[in-house]
């Protein structure tokens, strides 16, 4: 996902480090919207949630699954 938000690899592999999966998106995540600011939008996010394949997040995200 953060590779699809433009994040470097070197960010990347720090934020990995000693951390869980959901806190490394989490950590992404924010540094992505700090980084590109207005421009990292929710329709930018539920794109590349499903160009990676993970349509179903992009929904709940969104608000459009109760699951």
């Amino acid at each position: 996902m953060l590779r699809e938000l433009r994040i470097e690899e070197a960010l990347i592999d720090e934020l990995e480090r000693g951390k869980t999966l959901q806190e490394s998106a989490y950590q992404g995540l924010v540094k992505w919207k700090r980084r590109f600011g207005r421009e990292a939008t929710l329709k930018q996010l539920d794109d590349c949630l499903r160009k990676i394949g993970l349509t179903s997040v992009a929904e709940q995200i969104n608000g459009y699954s109760t699951i």
